[in-house]
């Protein structure tokens, strides 16, 4: 259990990429923000059917930027990084898993879309391989996606970027993401808040 108190506690979290250290920020006795620091990033070439995967995001291949490569990245789980040109673009998808899957096959866990505001925010979406489609706020890919731009030379190390997620599912999230360089590997800092949206209990 994290005691709740003024400033700043560090932890250990046990999660799907392993175990990582988490900094939970707390103001007022309630928690105000909580940090995780993430494996150094992996980068992976995609070879994947490019008309398969606009076919399976609703997509068409205008819609890609070119400008950027589709990319497999990981900080501890790897994301399929798709760029798109314009945050429009991505309110067309319309995700078909069962063909996201035969696209992903077993290289990735889930799309991640995204298109730029500007040089330091980005909208995106989670694309699931599976029935639920899609998710709201993906920490992972986030920090996947911020060491992917600096990789790119389109974000600077220590700047912060802001990626909006979860828009169209009406559930918004921001998910805050810096990216450091440790021992010449980039190693990104992803950060939010939450809010309880229900509560219940489990009796066994």
């Amino acid at each position: 259990m994290v005691p709740a108190q003024e400033g700043s506690v560090h932890v250990l979290q046990q999660t799907g990429a392993g175990v990582l250290p988490v900094e939970i920020t707390f103001r007022e006795g309630r928690p105000l923000r909580v940090a995780m620091t993430q494996k150094q990033a992996e980068f992976r070439s995609a070879r994947i059917d490019r008309g398969a995967l606009v076919r399976a995001l609703a997509l068409g291949p205008r819609d890609l930027d070119p400008s950027l490569p589709i990319e497999y990245v990981s900080t501890g789980i790897f994301s399929l990084l798709v760029p798109v040109r314009r945050p429009a673009a991505l309110q067309k998808i319309e995700p078909n898993p069962p063909a996201l899957r035969r696209v992903l096959r077993d290289s990735g866990t889930l799309a991640y879309c995204f298109a730029a505001e500007n040089r330091n925010s980005l909208f995106a979406r989670g694309i699931l391989p599976w029935e639920i489609g899609e998710d709201a706020a993906t920490g992972s890919a986030a920090g996947s996606l911020g060491a992917y731009l600096v990789h790119q030379g389109r974000l600077k190390l220590a700047t912060p970027l802001e990626i909006h997620q979860g828009i169209e599912m009406q559930r918004p999230s921001r998910i805050r993401v810096e990216v450091l360089a440790q021992h010449g590997k980039l190693v990104p800092r992803v950060s939010g808040t939450a809010v309880r949206i229900m509560e219940g209990l489990l009796e066994t």
